[in-house]
């Protein structure tokens, strides 16, 4: 599978010139695309997905794409400090081109599934409960945390979401409205809280704010939503 790198990669030009070119390109859904998000630290995205596309070359030897991919599935690997989370990629997820291949836009959303209890989220909403009522919020339950590349393909804007999925859990229905509640509060809340709260689900697993923890360089684009 290609390694896309760098807006400056040879993809964008061709040695050929004095030709006007045209070529439909037909991707099954078993091809594989490999994206280097972030060179500095190895964030990569990994697709398979469908796709017609068109592609071109102009007189001057500049390549052109246009058309759509259909994710059917992939993977993100985001890198955090000493760790690597590996996303799995929603299938329906898309990069669109319209222009230069590297140039493409992106609308993928990426899952990592963090089995956490919530007390953490939540104590400080519950008032006075029982000792066996605080103790059910201490069971572990499968949190999404959604990361969402939005935009220009080689610098997206990142963005999080921690989601608690529709399913028939062992806890009351009041853990659950609690913890969807507050779930939605944290919707509310400045970028940065969001992120640090799906930051502190890769790395440590547990609701806590761990910033200026895991600071660190990021090539991605500004602000930096891992800051």
């Amino acid at each position: 599978a290609k390694v896309f790198k760098d807006p400056a990669d040879t993809l964008n030009t061709s040695t050929i010139t004095g030709m006007d070119v045209s070529v439909n390109i037909e991707l099954d859904k078993e091809a594989q695309l490999n994206v280097l998000v972030d060179p500095a630290n190895g964030d990569m995205l990994k697709l398979k997905g469908a796709a017609q596309l068109n592609g071109g070359i102009d007189p001057g030897g500049k390549v052109n794409l246009t058309g759509n991919l259909t994710v059917e599935e992939g993977s993100y690997d985001l890198s955090l400090s000493f760790l690597k989370r590996r996303f799995e990629i929603k299938k329906g997820s898309t990069l669109t081109w319209n222009g230069e291949p590297l140039m493409a836009d992106a609308d993928v959303t990426a899952v990592y599934v963090a089995e956490t209890a919530p007390i953490d989220l939540v104590e400080q909403q519950l008032g006075s409960i029982s000792q066996s009522e605080l103790n059910t919020y201490k069971q572990k339950l499968p949190f999404n945390v959604n990361l969402m590349l939005k935009g220009e393909l080689m610098k997206p804007q990142i963005s999080f979401d921690i989601i608690l999925p529709e399913d028939n859990y062992n806890v009351s229905t009041q853990v659950i409205d609690a913890v969807n509640g507050r779930l939605t509060q944290l919707r509310n809340e400045p970028s940065a809280d969001r992120t640090s709260s799906a930051r502190a689900q890769c790395v440590f697993r547990r609701w806590q704010d761990p910033r200026g923890y895991l600071r660190r360089e990021c090539r991605c684009a500004n602000p930096c939503p891992r800051d």
